[in-house]
């Protein structure tokens, strides 16, 4: 029911060492007497956490001389796939030496954790809960992700439910302890999880392991280990971050970070990045003077996207479209989007552009099965998205969704972009447009990039419309004039070095006292 195949289970196994290090987090150690400890391990796979938690516990019977067949009743292992539950059983025997009857004792159980019900709640939760894109669950099991789990919103993933599931079983003052992709604590479908943590526990500990692989396979995911109490939030951070992770059991780059990270919208684990928001000399970009918003989606490009050859339309109807393939051409760009709106926002009556009904209504069985033609019948030819018309003949910064270049492109005028390109325009003039596209130029902003956004194979960050939102630049509205001046000089001429020293702290916070010095009449707080 979960998901179509075997092959898309979310099964990453985790190296011996990590596992024994997430182990030595939670103090499931032999040194302590391990009797009482409830223990849960949601996604169990072949038992790599399971087998190292036993023999801790084996070692601890015999330390504090309690009997380990009876503790083996606080162990519990839940793994839906039988393939990786006979591993686990086989392992049990061959590793653990368990007798028959030890086997017995422990809580195993061959079933969807999300679906198990479970009447108690445990000290340790443990675990590398499974990574399951949304596209790869089938509609029955979405529906009942999005009416059991508060969190699951949006295009999310399955790690997010396994989270909040075990949050809600986790025992006043006991800890979960995840080895999972990072992707959360930036991501716009890890908003709700990150808000329940924020409200009602305490994220203790994150450790990056971005530029490490702790898997016996390699991954492309951006994994970290959380460590979360449920207590109210603790004043500090431990932030950790290695590359090799064999650096786990020998020394960690070490960092505290405040609590308060936890209230921002994403939560940035580098120190600088949050310093700068809620510094009084930067701020978001809408909060300046623009407007970051996206191209048209049509649901149906093929249809709804033609080249220069479309005389077989009514004019009025076709909009110059410019797409990501677009801003690297010296050429104009050629093709069209067919317009079903009208100024005003209204879908136009489609029997009033004869050209353009007979054209569409060769597709319409295509364009019914869209969701939303489905959604209103009656207008079955509509593309998703409408034209904003005020923001055809206006210049634009153009930014696609990935780029491998730190060239921000300016432009677009006649043009309206594609749903593959993020655009931002000024609400003041095209001169702070030009401002904004030097800053955006900055290694100080592709810097902030690589914090806020989650990165795609290649190492290249993502442009995307929360992203771009996230980042903090200076208050340009306050910013001295020929400051905003050297910035569009040194953009126009491709001055990067010129552009990178003007996006200096020092400088940037100089531009503001030279400007406060001329502001004679007004009271000094209000640009310090």
């Amino acid at each position: 029911m979960r998901i179509s195949n075997s092959s898309t289970l979310g099964e990453v196994f985790t190296q011996p060492g990590v596992v024994s290090f997430m182990l030595d987090q939670v103090d499931y150690t032999a040194s302590n007497d391990l009797s009482t400890i409830k223990l849960l391990e949601p996604s169990a796979g072949d038992g790599e956490f399971i087998v190292a938690a036993l023999k801790r516990l084996r070692e601890s019977s015999i330390n504090f001389q309690f009997s380990f067949s009876d503790a083996l009743k606080n162990i519990y292992a839940v793994e839906i796939d039988e393939i990786n539950y006979n591993a686990l059983i086989d392992r049990l025997f061959k590793e653990c030496n368990l007798t028959q009857v030890e086997l017995k004792n422990i809580n195993l159980f061959k079933s969807d954790f999300l679906f198990l019900k479970l009447e108690i709640t445990f000290d340790i939760i443990i675990g590398n809960p499974p990574y399951v894109r949304w596209d790869n669950l089938d509609q029955e099991y979405r529906k009942y992700l999005k009416d059991k789990f508060k969190c699951v919103k949006g295009r999310t993933d399955l790690y997010i439910a396994f989270y909040e599931r075990c949050l809600g079983v986790l025992k006043k003052n006991g800890f979960l302890n995840f080895i999972c992709s990072n992707r959360w604590f930036k991501s716009a479908y890890g908003k709700y999880l990150r808000k329940l943590i924020r409200e009602k526990y305490s994220l203790s500990i994150v450790i990056d392991l971005e530029k490490a692989n702790p898997f016996r396979s390699d991954v492309l995911g951006y994994p970290a280990i959380t460590l979360i109490k449920n207590s109210s939030q603790s004043p500090l951070i431990d932030f950790y971050s290695t590359d090799d992770v064999n650096s786990l059991i020998s020394s960690l780059d070490y960092s505290a970070i405040s609590s308060k990270t936890l209230n921002a919208d994403i939560w940035s684990m580098n120190t600088y990045y949050n310093e700068l928001y809620n510094s009084k000399y930067y701020c978001k970009i809408e909060e300046n003077c623009y407007s970051v918003k996206i191209g048209i989606a049509t649901g149906k490009d093929a249809v709804f996207i033609r080249d220069a050859s479309c005389a077989d339309l009514e004019k009025d109807r076709m909009i110059p479209i410019i797409m990501s393939k677009d801003l690297n051409n010296h050429s104009a760009p050629q093709s069209y989007v067919i317009n079903c709106f009208d100024k005003k926002k209204r879908v136009v009556n489609l029997n009033e552009y004869p050209l353009m009904k007979t054209y569409l209504e060769k597709y319409e069985d295509k364009l019914r099965s869209r969701h939303v033609a489905k959604k209103n019948p009656n207008h079955w030819f509509r593309t998703i998205d409408k034209i904003r018309y005020s923001d055809i003949d206006v210049l634009k910064i153009l930014l696609p969704d990935i780029s491998g270049t730190d060239k921000i492109k300016i432009g677009g005028q006649g043009y309206y972009p594609h749903h593959n390109l993020y655009y931002i325009t000024s609400d003041l003039d095209d001169f702070h447009l030009k401002v904004l596209a030097g800053v955006l130029s900055s290694r100080f902003i592709k810097n902030q990039l690589e914090l806020v956004s989650n990165k795609m194979n290649g190492g290249y960050p993502r442009w995307q419309s929360q992203n771009i939102k996230r980042l903090v630049i200076p208050n340009i509205l306050s910013m001295n004039d020929e400051w905003k001046l050297e910035i569009v000089a040194s953009y126009f001429s491709d001055n990067q070095a010129q552009i990178d020293s003007l996006l200096q702290e020092s400088v940037v916070k100089a531009s503001y006292i030279e400007r406060r010095s001329m502001l004679l009449f007004e009271p000094e707080d209000d640009y310090a």
